[in-house]
């Protein structure tokens, strides 16, 4: 055989193969080409779906709506749903205690502007006659860097090491808060690192220097305070702005009472501290009263009434 028929004979098999490939798509497309689904429409279908356009589409999936939504929701709606009850029921009481906290905050804020109240008043006390404890001559350990010193100077030493420690620490964010519901937060500035501070600004170590009780005097701390028993915050202000209670108040000069050292900054920063922890709570109740009121919300939509199926319950024996 030489090389002339070799050339044919392959040229024969390959187009023989060729038309045979031709038959059998031709023969596969026949059998997958079908008519448009839409009831009223008797055209072809396009390849790889089931209408022949997007209207015919919309159209049934319109007369589906219209046979299969009312009694979809007539069988989802003939008994509300548990867990509908149970979202109506924790949405009550999300609204009860975010109603409670907004009253405990303006609780706390009311004291705080008792105690500013009164320090303002007791500014102009200038000097006044005090018995003088006399010198504390114990030895104690600062319950911060664990140092020995005197008892009288235990409040100050201990003050000092707190700060110190505290300056080590950086709460900053780079950009200041959006909400700082009456000067709650620092927000001072510091150009070393670009950030703004987030401590509670009273107690803040690194920022507040005592603009509250700068200008007092005396010390002025109310001696109704001083029955030797711990008062919670409705007993210490039970007689609103009338912290005295006609029981006087501390003459010692300020800067020189041991037991009532920084008295206005430790009160007013534990307030301030509650409050921030009654809107850390509110945040959180306000974010879960978002996400279940999304829940009710989508619930009985369009999409899930389509597949609801009623549940069946099997008889009791």
């Amino acid at each position: 055989m030489n090389g002339s028929e070799r050339n044919r004979k392959q040229f024969l098999v390959r187009h023989h193969l060729s038309r045979t490939n031709a038959r059998r798509r031709q023969l596969h497309t026949q059998v997958d080409s079908r008519q448009c689904i839409e009831p009223d429409c008797v055209k072809p279908a396009r390849e790889d779906s089931k209408y022949c356009s997007d209207e015919c589409g919309v159209k049934l999936a319109k007369l589906r709506l219209i046979m299969l939504l009312p009694e979809k929701v007539q069988q989802y709606y003939k008994d509300q749903p548990q867990s509908e009850l149970h979202s109506l029921e924790e949405l009550r009481s999300i609204d009860q205690k975010i109603g409670q906290i907004q009253i405990q905050t303006e609780t706390m804020l009311g004291y705080v502007r008792a105690i500013e109240r009164y320090v303002t008043a007791m500014k102009s006390t200038t000097s006044v006659s005090y018995d003088d404890p006399g010198d504390v001559d114990f030895m104690v350990h600062c319950t911060v860097c664990g140092m020995e010193t005197t008892g009288r100077q235990l409040p100050k030493h201990v003050e000092r090491c707190f700060v110190r420690s505290e300056k080590q620490t950086s709460f900053g964010t780079a950009t200041p808060a959006s909400f700082n519901p009456d000067n709650l937060f620092c927000e001072a500035y510091n150009k070393a690192n670009n950030t703004y501070c987030k401590r509670v600004r009273v107690i803040c170590a690194e920022h507040y220097k005592g603009e509250l009780e700068n200008e007092l005097q005396v010390c002025a701390y109310p001696k109704a305070w001083s029955a030797g028993k711990s008062l919670t915050f409705a007993e210490m202000f039970e007689h609103g702005p009338d912290l005295l209670k006609d029981q006087g108040f501390c003459c010692a000069p300020r800067k020189d009472c041991v037991q009532h050292h920084r008295w206005i900054q430790a009160l007013v920063g534990t307030i301030e501290c509650e409050r921030m922890n009654l809107l850390t709570r509110l945040d959180e109740l306000l974010e879960r009263r978002k996400t279940v009121s999304v829940g009710c919300s989508t619930r009985g939509d369009v999409i899930s009434l389509l597949n609801f199926v009623p549940p069946v319950f099997a008889n009791a024996k």
